[in-house]
Parts: structure tokens; C-alpha cells; sequence
């Protein structure tokens, strides 16, 4: 009757509801996870809940995943890969149905975790350009050009960078590459 699977006469399946709305009774999700092997639950792995960014994103994905019955496991990293590589086991322990993972950098022993467990993942504001990952992100490079040629427009004529942009594949070094490019377009000296 639960499950929606119409073997029973009329009369039993409302005794059945009757019988589960006098009793309070609630699915043992656990079980139910086993035989369908989906949880109904999605984590968010994020790198600092501090920062200004993450609490509204993970407002609006909590509001979605509450309009479709999922639940949410969040998991703060502190910017630690450890920990980060942690949450990814833990996640996976916890039988999520996908992690939605939240960085501007994605290191690789965190990557070939999560392609070694199997996790669906989807990067959000980060980008593996040669992996199948999906991912949500902005144009980092172009946000930033258009930001700074709004300075220059402004009259600001001494801009100054402040953010990490060697030896990685991340927003801030793609917001670099589009801070010189605006300077550059603008015969501006770094």
C-alpha cells in the first residue's frame, strides 16, 4: 500500500492509511536506501561557511533539495585538504546520491577520490577542463576584465590585483588573466 502498488482491495488501503496516520509511522529510510540504493540526500562540500558566498548558495540549494525531498549533509573543510579528502569518504559512507562541491580549486587527490568511489559530483566555481565533470561557474576571465575596464572607465588609472594566481587552475587565476587583459586592452602598466 506504501509503495503504491495496487494488489489490495479499496477497503484495506484505507485502513492501511488510517492505521499509518494514527501511528505516526514513518519509512525506515535507511532500509529503503539499501533495496533502492539512493538516499534521497545530497552533500555539499564547501571550503569555508564563513565566507559571504557559501551561505546564500547553500540556502538555495537547500530550498531545491526541499521542494524535491531531498535532504543535504553539509561539510566545512576550513580550506584543509584533509579534512576535504575526509568529507569525500564520509559522504560516501553516508550513501549520498552526489556531492556538489564547492571550491575555487579542485586539488587532484580530491578528484581521483571522488573517481574512485563513483561519487556523481558537480563542481560549482571550480573546472576540470579535462575530466567529464559537470560544473557551474561563471567566466572568471571575462568578470574580471569587465571589472576592472568599469574601474578604468571610472577614471581609475592604478588598479592593483590582490588574490592567488601562480601554479594553479582556479577562479582567481582566471580573474588574473582577465585583469592583465583589461590593462593590456587599456595601455595600462601592471
Amino acid at each position: 500500500v506504501l509503495n503504491g502498488i495496487e494488489v489490495v482491495n479499496e477497503d484495506t488501503q484505507k485502513r492501511v492509511r488510517e492505521a499509518v496516520v494514527k501511528l505516526g509511522y514513518r519509512p525506515n529510510i535507511i532500509a529503503r536506501s539499501l533495496k533502492t540504493q539512493r538516499t534521497r540526500t545530497v552533500g555539499i562540500l564547501i571550503p569555508d561557511i564563513s565566507n559571504s558566498l557559501y551561505p546564500e548558495i547553500v540556502r538555495g540549494i537547500e530550498d531545491v533539495a526541499n521542494i524535491y525531498n531531498y535532504n543535504i549533509i553539509l561539510c566545512n573543510s576550513d580550506l584543509n585538504l584533509d579534512k576535504e579528502k575526509e568529507y569525500i569518504y564520509i559522504l560516501k559512507e553516508k550513501m549520498v546520491d552526489g556531492i556538489l562541491f564547492m571550491s575555487n580549486s579542485l586539488e587532484d587527490m580530491c578528484l581521483d577520490i571522488i573517481q574512485k568511489l563513483d561519487i556523481k559530483t558537480v563542481l560549482i566555481e571550480t573546472t576540470v577542463y579535462n575530466k567529464n565533470i559537470p560544473n557551474i561557474t561563471i567566466d572568471n576571465i571575462k568578470a574580471a576584465n569587465e571589472a576592472v575596464n568599469k574601474l578604468i572607465s571610472n577614471g581609475r588609472r592604478r588598479i592593483l590585483y590582490i588574490g592567488d594566481h601562480k601554479d594553479t587552475l582556479n577562479a582567481s587565476a582566471y580573474r588574473y588573466k582577465g585583469y592583465i587583459k583589461a590593462l593590456e586592452e587599456n595601455g595600462i602598466e601592471i
